[in-house]
């Protein structure tokens, strides 16, 4: 996605494969659980059209300078899905950050991601934020259709005048997000603006739909699924280059994202703090589920953090956050069987070792209350948390 530069070379590649998706060697007959194994281990699925057999879940963690042929041994054009990273590095940051001891810079396009449940409805916001990307940045805006309900509109880094950073996706865009999202009323989805995020590859095959994902001019829009029954190549072919306007408005996210910073200094509560009852945030969580559209890692990340804090088993957990992740979400679009297996990943992932409950995730999602005697809300008042976090406009 990202135009490709010698001292940026590095991409993580990855795939998906799960039950119900068209299988990717016939693409005729659906997946099935032929035998299914407890959580995490995959399941092995297979396909009742021509007996292929597969295993469920990701395989990512492949570094490398172009899209590889095979990923961990198996060739890419049997797995079906295919992702690349939006972000783009000099060498695989586990080997920089093992050697530097701290976080590595990259370069990412500032992406835009529009999926909703109604496919009309993902194409009316869509043409809305096209329009005022290209207003921004008159044709730079990369329009792709993503071979299911969604378009990505993609703004490259050089239209920005972005510069390589280890935050640049997650604090830096999703400032500059929401800073878009309130001038068009349209509501992104904030979880891709996180580290590691991997976006379907153009020209890639749709596992869901046995579309292909596809790049479209804005007049293609009104019949983009029509457009994605192959792959296409490039449509924009306008070269990169910096747009003042673009740069005004990134500007302003960059200086939204320093004050967002300071909260990731406050430190980590014990359970001691909460009073043996659960904090505002939790309670409301637990009760309500999802707070907005793009929230969910979030909170799996927030309730497991809690539950190690609060000295909740390891088996508890996850027993609390598959019955979580299982409750019908009205922000949540994800299917269930991802949900959990989410959700059970997370929970390994914070008690493995991962710090534990504190307020900086809860004010990053505006979802601190004054009555929370844990800590009191003194830079922002909780509505201006929440405009800050393109929570509301």
């Amino acid at each position: 996605m990202i135009e490709r530069l010698p001292s940026y070379p590095v991409h993580e590649y990855g795939s998906a494969t799960e039950a119900g998706w068209y299988c990717p060697i016939c693409r005729t007959g659906r997946l099935v659980i032929a035998v299914p194994h407890p959580d995490p281990e995959p399941d092995e699925l297979a396909c009742p059209e021509c007996a292929s057999v597969f295993l469920s879940g990701w395989r990512r963690n492949v570094w490398a300078e172009q899209p590889p042929a095979t990923l961990r041994g198996t060739p890419v054009s049997k797995l079906g899905s295919f992702f690349e990273s939006i972000q783009a590095y000099m060498v695989p940051p586990r080997l920089a950050e093992t050697a530097l001891e701290e976080p590595l810079g990259y370069l990412a396009d500032f992406v835009v991601d529009i999926d909703r449940a109604d496919p009309e409805v993902s194409r009316a916001d869509a043409k809305t934020v096209y329009e005022y990307l290209d207003d921004l940045a008159p044709g730079q805006v990369r329009l792709y259709f993503s071979g299911g309900k969604g378009y990505h509109l993609v703004l490259p880094w050089q239209a920005l005048g972005s510069v390589p950073s280890s935050t640049l996706n997650e604090r830096e865009y999703r400032q500059l997000a929401s800073l878009i999202s309130r001038e068009t009323g349209v509501m992104p989805d904030y979880k891709i603006y996180s580290p590691a995020r991997m976006l379907r590859m153009p020209d890639s095959w749709h596992p869901k739909t046995g579309l292909y994902k596809v790049e479209i001019t804005i007049e293609e829009l009104p019949d983009a699924e029509y457009h994605a029954g192959m792959p296409r190549g490039p449509v924009n072919l306008t070269p990169p280059s910096f747009s003042p306007a673009a740069a005004q408005l990134f500007e302003r996210a960059c200086v939204r994202a320093k004050e967002m910073q300071k909260f990731d200094s406050e430190p980590t509560f014990k359970y001691e703090s909460f009073g043996g009852a659960e904090p505002p945030c939790i309670a409301r969580v637990l009760k309500s589920g999802l707070p907005y559209q793009g929230s969910r890692h979030a909170m799996y990340l927030m309730l497991a953090r809690y539950w190690k804090s609060a000295g909740i088993p390891i088996e508890q957990a996850r027993t609390r956050g598959r019955e979580f992740a299982e409750r019908e979400d009205q922000h949540a679009n994800t299917p269930k069987a991802l949900r959990v297996r989410d959700m059970l990943e997370v929970v390994r992932y914070i008690y493995a070792g991962a710090s534990g409950f504190s307020c900086v995730g809860p004010k990053s999602v505006g979802l601190c209350h004054p009555s929370c005697q844990i800590r009191k809300i003194e830079e922002y008042p909780l509505a201006q948390m929440m405009v800050m976090n393109g929570i509301m406009n």
